[in-house]
């Protein structure tokens, strides 16, 4: 070990290990409040899955990647169904399906009523 910063997403730790580390969990956070444009969510799951794909990337490192890109995908379906939803509302059609239905309860006799 020379002292010199390591090129790698992490794998034998140190302080390049930790930021990596430290990023994807403000990029997840980030992810799941809503605060990151559309080309930013690609560079950020092109990010992660690069560290996925480290073959000297520690396990902890690349658990926190995989979380970062469910987090991505749970937001890209999330919206897109909001999405969707506006465009029906827009169009005036039904956004969300609700029927009434009437029941009726038969009664029934109990045996105390005898």
């Amino acid at each position: 070990m020379t002292g010199q910063p390591q090129d790698h997403g992490g794998g034998t730790g140190g302080r390049y290990a930790t930021r990596t580390r430290k990023g994807m969990a403000m990029l997840q956070r980030m992810v799941e409040a809503g605060g990151m444009a559309p080309e930013d969510l690609q560079r950020a799951k092109a990010f992660a899955q690069s560290i996925i794909e480290l073959e000297n990337a520690s396990v902890r490192d690349k658990l926190r990647a995989n979380e970062l890109v469910m987090a991505i995908s749970k937001h890209t379906a999330a919206m897109g169904i909001e999405l969707e939803r506006l465009e029906r509302l827009d169009a005036g059609e039904a956004t969300e399906r609700v029927e009434q239905h009437t029941v009726t309860v038969p009664k029934v006799a109990r045996l105390d009523d005898e």
